[in-house]
């Protein structure tokens, strides 16, 4: 009897211990050419839970809860990767593409700047109907521009980079976006039309017309005199971390890993809608409810704005543009 129930015991052991296998996930790490890439930092979030990458480029992450994660890698003279993960019950494997950078010589770089490229876009509203006369003001390149009959415009000065866009028309919702201009682009924006019943006030307000108005002029004057050290995060590339904070993420868009703009972000000085609003830490703020981050190192704001608001000395400055759907952080 004692060796049955020992028999018993230990089969109950391994049933237990079958049961209690973890959940992972397992990938790898090549180049364009399907070549592994050994010593690349892997990251898994939301979590921050890093490994590097082995000889065969394979990397993995234990005792992962079911769920969604994006895993982020990168490594010196590649262009960092992120990927989104789904993780069942049976774990989940990935695979990530890092792209090598090319060396180019300083020459090249500079001539690659000054190609800048044309940005055009025709606005509609829910309907999609042309909303003509539309004050239209590419922050730090253009003046007020207007939309002709057709709610069309076109910028006034070519640019590489992030162009930052506001449109305003009483009667419609005020438009602030952001995209990342690496080719000429002929766009399609869309504005809304405000709700019935509101209040002259309320409609100015609403319209882009009201309080705001100076925290608008802040930002196109820091476009005009910003620095090749700062630079914006559009939302383009955070639409692509998801339900990360931006501390996790910023690190991982191309903007934000070419200027370090994820370096000392938990020490970030942060001003919230051009200062309109009262400001938490980088942290508190998902992703994919900002339209853009405006990034700032020590002492590189000529325009003074930052300064006048209690920031830009020792430590970076993060400018957080809050979508106009998703203004609650977390």
């Amino acid at each position: 009897m004692r060796t049955i129930a020992v028999l018993a015991a230990s089969f109950a052991f391994a049933t237990t211990a079958l049961g209690q296998v973890s959940i992972g996930i397992d990938g790898r790490i090549v180049d364009e050419g399907a070549r592994p890439i050994v010593g690349a930092r892997v990251e898994l979030m939301p979590g921050s839970r890093r490994v590097v990458s082995n000889e065969d480029g394979r990397f993995s992450f234990r005792n992962v809860e079911p769920g969604s994660y994006v895993v982020g890698a990168q490594r010196i003279g590649y262009e960092p990767s992120t990927a989104r993960v789904e993780v069942t019950t049976s774990g989940s494997t990935t695979t990530i593409v890092l792209k090598t950078i090319p060396r180019i010589l300083d020459s090249v770089r500079i001539t690659e700047r000054e190609s800048p490229n044309r940005f055009s876009a025709t606005v509609l509203d829910e309907g999609g109907h042309p909303v003509p006369d539309v004050a239209v003001t590419v922050e730090g390149i253009s003046g007020t521009l207007r939309t002709d009959s057709s709610g069309h415009f076109i910028a006034s000065k070519e640019f590489h980079g992030t162009v930052v866009i506001r449109m305003r028309k009483i009667g419609y919702a005020a438009y602030l976006g952001s995209i990342r201009l690496l080719a000429t682009r002929d766009d399609t924006l869309r504005m809304s039309r405000l709700a019935q019943g509101l209040s002259a006030i309320q409609i100015t307000e609403a319209s882009g017309f009201g309080r705001d108005t100076f925290a608008y002029k802040e930002l196109d004057q820091r476009m005009r005199w910003r620095d090749h050290q700062s630079a914006v995060v559009s939302r383009e590339e955070l639409n692509e971390l998801g339900r990360l904070n931006l501390c996790s993420g910023l690190s991982f868009t191309p903007t934000g890993s070419r200027y370090g703009a994820g370096r000392g972000c938990g020490n970030s000085c942060v001003i919230l809608n051009g200062g309109s609003g009262v400001a938490l830490p980088a942290r508190a703020y998902y992703a994919d409810q900002v339209e853009m981050v405006e990034y700032y190192p020590p002492r590189s704001d000529w325009s003074g704005s930052l300064a006048a608001r209690g920031c830009g000395g020792r430590n970076p400055t993060l400018v957080i543009w809050l979508r106009a759907d998703r203004q609650k952080p977390l």
